[in-house]
């Protein structure tokens, strides 16, 4: 299961802690209602398996949040995006799948001539129709260059690109492609032409990335507490 405190757990899932300890007691047998509640709020779901839910809700909820909240409400809210962060990790997400930016069909060139770069990725992406939102540090930056160390890229169906090479080799760039749902959508934003989450899915994002990326959003993580913590928007 997820590394969460009790707290946590309970905040996210509104289940009360109390319940959630006598429940770790064995002293409540919780109903199918609580339990799916918990294991929502852990990022799984129920079936014949127990497996990742692969749901970005929970970061609709926290961002429902944190974008009416005052100063302070905001800075304690920071404090629980690492948490939510891991609870929708990247890989589990509906339709991930790595792609190869050393392999790309460039849309301007003919048939076999192969090229690799972010850029060129999602031009390809927008000549078959797949609408890309880029996420993760080139969102925070507002670029369409690379700038973390795998882009993440939000894209209609990622099994129906083509022109792209879906391996995954060892020391090759690449970059992460997600369906896009509803939700993701909902905080896209435009500029000048190029699609972005906001800022604050990106560092959710990032931080679901679980490895060298979590660390450039931990630290944006910080450096938003601090800035809310002088006063300052953020």
């Amino acid at each position: 299961m997820r590394q969460l405190s009790m707290g946590q757990l309970a905040w996210i899932s509104g289940v009360s802690k109390s319940d959630i300890s006598r429940i770790e007691a064995g002293k409540r047998d919780p109903g199918w209602l609580t339990m799916s509640r918990l294991l929502r709020a852990a990022g799984y779901r129920v079936g014949e398996d127990l497996t990742e839910s692969g749901s970005d809700d929970l970061i609709v909820w926290l961002l429902e949040q944190y974008y009416v909240a005052d100063l302070m409400g905001r800075r304690e809210l920071l404090a629980e995006f690492e948490t939510v962060g891991l609870c929708c990790p990247i890989l589990e997400r509906m339709g991930s799948r790595w792609v190869q930016l050393d392999v790309i069909q460039d849309p301007r060139l003919l048939p076999g001539n192969m090229t690799g770069d972010l850029p060129t990725m999602l031009d390809l992406l927008e000549s078959q129709g797949q609408e890309p939102i880029l996420s993760n540090s080139e969102a925070l930056c507002r670029t369409r260059e690379m700038g973390s160390f795998w882009p993440i890229v939000y894209v209609n169906a990622p099994e129906a690109v083509t022109g792209v090479d879906f391996g995954r080799r060892l020391g090759g760039r690449r970059a992460r492609l997600v369906t896009t749902t509803d939700n993701v959508r909902r905080y896209t934003i435009v500029v000048k032409g190029t699609r972005y989450v906001s800022d604050e899915w990106a560092i959710l994002d990032g931080l679901g990335a679980m490895d060298r990326t979590a660390d450039y959003a931990l630290a944006e993580v910080g450096s938003r507490a601090t800035r809310l913590g002088w006063g300052l928007a953020a």
